[in-house]
């Protein structure tokens, strides 16, 4: 898993377009002020080591809010940080993950 982790005075997103076909059309935006911003980008390798990840993660995500002070986390899929992709699903189920113990 690569891990991107950037704090934010203020980030908005809004959906462009799909890179995976059969995901649910979406086209809310989506604002954050004061936040940490994790980009993951879940490899190929990465699905048997699951909870090994989603606690690694959760601890630098955690270690940068420390450091500012945010109350918000925007957990962001981000396919473009390695060569290889784990499937969608892998990269869902582990996003879940993070986020249900945030």
């Amino acid at each position: 898993m690569k891990l991107l982790l950037l704090y934010t005075h203020d980030y908005c997103l809004r959906p462009y377009a799909k890179s995976v076909p059969e995901a649910a059309d979406r086209q809310d935006e989506m604002a954050a002020t004061a936040a940490v911003l994790a980009l993951v980008h879940v490899e190929a390798h990465d699905p048997p080591e699951h909870a090994k990840l989603v606690t690694k993660a959760i601890k630098q995500v955690k270690w940068l809010a420390g450091k500012f002070g945010p109350k918000q986390v925007v957990l962001h899929s981000f396919a473009h940080l390695a060569a290889t992709s784990a499937e969608p699903a892998a990269a869902e189920a582990l996003l879940g993950d993070m986020r249900a113990r945030l």
